[in-house]
């Protein structure tokens, strides 16, 4: 099995940055309870989180209860009687992602670009979460992103609005 560090937000960031260091590390950890219950046989809540141990992640019960919760999991029979969590009673939907305009404030930290492509630097972890949140947006002007752990490429249609898109970006993050 593939051992990571455990996801702590750093202690040297500001509290609003801290706070989306925190969110990024909760959006990885609900992304793999998502992966975790599809490929395994996941009975009970402490299952889970024996079953995140061993990725790295340790984290309390009332933690794995809320990510539960807020997934949607809900336990459905399997062929010999027993129980397991699924994804939203049984389907495979992921949650979807927070819009840009609450994210940017905490998780931008600067825009830059040339030609058709844009750079937006985030908090670590974070640039998943904000190419999602980028994506879900459906502007027309976006041809893809594509996310590292602290960067975000996205390909813009034209230069001018590459150029637009930055100033949105920027806007909303500084809130």
């Amino acid at each position: 099995m593939k051992r990571t560090p455990p996801i702590y937000p750093s202690r040297l960031l500001s509290p609003a940055r801290r706070r989306g260091v925190a969110y990024a590390a909760k959006l990885r950890r609900q992304e793999l309870i998502l992966e975790l219950v599809r490929k395994r046989r996941i009975p009970n809540q402490s299952a889970l989180r024996d079953a995140l141990a061993e990725e790295g992640i340790v984290v309390a019960q009332p933690t794995v209860s809320r990510d539960v919760r807020d997934l949607g999991l809900a336990k459905v029979p399997t062929a010999d009687g027993s129980a397991r969590y699924a994804p939203g009673g049984g389907e495979t939907q992921d949650p979807p992602p927070p819009p840009l305009a609450t994210l940017a404030p905490t998780l931008v930290g600067s825009v830059d670009g040339v030609g058709h492509l844009m750079v937006v630097h985030t908090a670590d972890g974070a640039a998943e979460a904000v190419a999602a949140a980028l994506d879900e947006e459906n502007r027309p002007e976006v041809v893809g992103t594509l996310a590292g752990d602290d960067t975000v490429l996205v390909v813009v249609r034209t230069p001018g609005a590459r150029r637009e898109l930055a100033r949105r970006v920027e806007e909303l993050a500084e809130g």
